[in-house]
C-alpha cells in the first residue's frame, strides 16, 4: 500500500500546546518587563528628530504604555481577558479605537474649526508614529522565544514523514528544532525568527472619509497607519511561489491543520492552495485541540473551507 502523501498547516495554537509563551498576553509582559517603568500609565507619545533625521520617542515606557492600552482596548475578548492567538493581535490593529487622544468633528470646542483640525493633526501624527512601532517591538520579542527544553508530542510525531510538506504560521523552528523535519520542506510563510517577518490585519478599505467626518484633521496620518499595519500575504506568497509549486506538484491524499485559527487575513493561502491542487478526494484534518467534529467551530471551519473551493471531506484528528 502506497504511502499516504500529507501536508500540514501549522499555526499558533500548535506552539501553544507544546508550552511555548506565544501568546498575546506573552508578548503584553514582555513590553511591561522590558520598558514599563513604574507604574503603568498611558499618555500619547511625544518624538524627536534623531541626528539622522528619524524619528525617536521621548520615552520608550510611555510608547510601549501607549501600545498596550490601544492593543489592549482592541483585543478583550467577551470574557475580558486579552486575545491569547496571533489573529487576535493582527485583527486588533485595524480596530483601534482613537477617542481618548482625538477629539470628534461633531463636539468640536473651539471657536473656529482649525483649532481641531490642528490638535488632530498633531495627536494623529504621534500615534501614526507610535503604533507604527508594533511590528518593530513585535519583531524584537519573537526573537526572545526559547524553544530549548521542548518535548515532542508523540501522536504528531509518529503521524509525520520525512517526505511531508509543512506551511507553518509560527516564526519559531519548533518543527525543524523539536521534530528534525528538513527545513527545505517547511514554509516559514510569514519568516521566522531573526529574519524579516510578516505581521497585520487584512487589507481594509479606504477609510479617509471616515476619519475625516470623525476626526478631521487626522485623516491623512490615520489612513497611513491603517496601511502601514496590513500584513501584505501577496509579498509572503510571493517569496514563497516555489514552495506552493512543490505543492501543486506533490498533490495531496491529506491536509493537517493544526492551531491554524482560519482568521481571515489568512484565508488568502488557503484560497491559494485550493486553487493549486485537486481537493475532491483529499482529507482535510483538523486538530481536535481546537474542536470536536461536528461542533460549531469544525462547522465554521468547513464553511471557509467550501468557501475556498475545498470539496474533500473534514475530519478530526488527536495530536
Amino acid at each position: 500500500m502506497s504511502q499516504k502523501r500529507k501536508l500540514f498547516i501549522i499555526g499558533n495554537g500548535f506552539d501553544l500546546v507544546h508550552g511555548l509563551k506565544t501568546k498575546y498576553k506573552d508578548f503584553r509582559d514582555w513590553l511591561v518587563e522590558e520598558y514599563v517603568e513604574d507604574e503603568y500609565k498611558c499618555t500619547l507619545p511625544e518624538f524627536t528628530v534623531g541626528n539622522h533625521g528619524e524619528d525617536v520617542c521621548t520615552s520608550l515606557s510611555e510608547l510601549a504604555s501607549f501600545i498596550i492600552y490601544m492593543v489592549d482596548n482592541a483585543c478583550y475578548s467577551a470574557d475580558d481577558n486579552p486575545g491569547d492567538m496571533w489573529s487576535d493581535l493582527e485583527s486588533a490593529t485595524s480596530r483601534f479605537e482613537f477617542s481618548d487622544f482625538l477629539e470628534y468633528k461633531a463636539e468640536n470646542k473651539y471657536d473656529n474649526l482649525f483649532h481641531l483640525v490642528y490638535n488632530n493633526e498633531d495627536n494623529s501624527d504621534n500615534i501614526e508614529k507610535g503604533l507604527g512601532s508594533i511590528t518593530e517591538f513585535f519583531n524584537d520579542w519573537i526573537g526572545t522565544i526559547d524553544i530549548t527544553g521542548t518535548d515532542r508530542l508523540p501522536i504528531f510525531s509518529d503521524l509525520i514523514d520525512a517526505d511531508d510538506l509543512f506551511i507553518s504560521f509560527n516564526y519559531t523552528d519548533t518543527l525543524e528544532d523539536i521534530y528534525h523535519i528538513n527545513s527545505d520542506n517547511v514554509c516559514h510563510i510569514h519568516g521566522r525568527q531573526g529574519e524579516e517577518i510578516f505581521f497585520g490585519h487584512k487589507k481594509e478599505d479606504n477609510r479617509t472619509e471616515e476619519y475625516l467626518e470623525k476626526y478631521v484633521g487626522s485623516e491623512s496620518n490615520l489612513q497611513r497607519l491603517l496601511e502601514l499595519l496590513e500584513k501584505d500575504t501577496e509579498r509572503a506568497y510571493n517569496i514563497h511561489k516555489s514552495f506552493f509549486e512543490r505543492i501543486k506538484k506533490s498533490g495531496f491524499d491529506e491536509i493537517y491543520s493544526y492551531g491554524f485559527s482560519f482568521s481571515e487575513v489568512d484565508m488568502f493561502y488557503i484560497d491559494v492552495l485550493c486553487g493549486l491542487i485537486e481537493t475532491e478526494g483529499v482529507t482535510w484534518y483538523q486538530n481536535d485541540y481546537q474542536c470536536s467534529e461536528g461542533s460549531e467551530e469544525f462547522l465554521g471551519v468547513e464553511e471557509k473551507l467550501r468557501e475556498s473551493g475545498f470539496k474533500g471531506v473534514l475530519k478530526t484528528f488527536k495530536g
